[in-house]
């Protein structure tokens, strides 16, 4: 969450020329309404049921790049379909910044808290629980302010070239 995911995605489809797939927005397409709609009128776990639906439909394609939500990794069996998809690359960040890009953006229900120790204790815990699966991607990379996404997604395709 709040990684560049998107932006780094984007940039990277673009160096490879293959098509780019925003999971969330695909879930958004599916509902018809916003994630925080979602959350809200329905819970998470009906927005989970819908994003291991994209899982498996975007899991069936292959020639694209997609950005995963930071969830998405959790319930059983997406991780097995998102690896066995492609290459899996993993972008952090450090809390500090992640909480900044986070106040810049109030659109994420599981961090939707408005006093910052609130919004770190549930990030944190957040990423706990998630590192196990994070920490399975074949490749990771840092996202920082200070380097824009284009050039983070070059580095990453730089790696790729090396690696192969």
């Amino acid at each position: 969450m709040a990684t560049g995911k998107s932006r780094v995605g984007a940039e990277f489809a673009r160096l490879i020329q293959w098509p780019f797939v925003d999971a969330d927005q695909r879930i958004e397409q599916i509902a018809g309404e916003p994630i925080a709609s979602i959350f809200e009128l329905y819970g998470e776990d009906h927005f989970r049921e819908i994003e291991s639906q994209v899982v498996r439909e975007l899991c069936a394609r292959t020639g694209h790049v997609v950005a995963w939500g930071g969830g998405a990794v959790v319930p059983e069996g997406n991780w097995a379909l998102i690896s066995a998809s492609g290459l899996t690359v993993r972008l952090t960040a450090n809390t500090d910044l992640l909480i900044e890009r986070i106040r810049r953006n109030r659109d994420r229900p599981l961090l939707a808290q408005r006093d910052e120790r609130e919004v770190r204790a549930r990030l944190n815990a957040l990423l706990r629980e998630r590192e196990p699966f994070y920490s399975r991607a074949q490749y990771t990379f840092e996202s920082r302010d200070e380097v824009p996404a284009r050039r983070l997604a070059c580095r990453i395709y730089r790696k790729l070239l090396e690696s192969s």
